[in-house]
């Protein structure tokens, strides 16, 4: 009884395909792209928003001046 009780199990549970496991090495390469390319982004990103920001800010600068030269005129005496 013990026997058939055994077979029937092994025979009941489903073959399940081998899954492939990542290859070390292609994970070493990726990680080592990620961390050489990280700072060069973040480098990169920040002198962006620098340079956006100096922008905006002469542009601003810009328009005050010519509201400045509009109203000149008519404030002196």
């Amino acid at each position: 009884m013990m026997r058939s009780f055994s077979h029937t199990s092994q025979a009941a549970q489903p073959a399940q395909p081998a899954s492939p496991s990542p290859n070390p090495s292609s994970f070493n390469t990726a990680m080592g792209c990620c961390l050489l390319l990280l700072p060069i982004v973040l480098c990169l990103s920040v002198t962006a928003h620098r340079k956006h920001r100096i922008a905006k800010l002469r542009r601003q600068v810009q328009m005050l001046e010519k509201l400045w030269l509009l109203n000149a005129p008519k404030t002196l005496p």
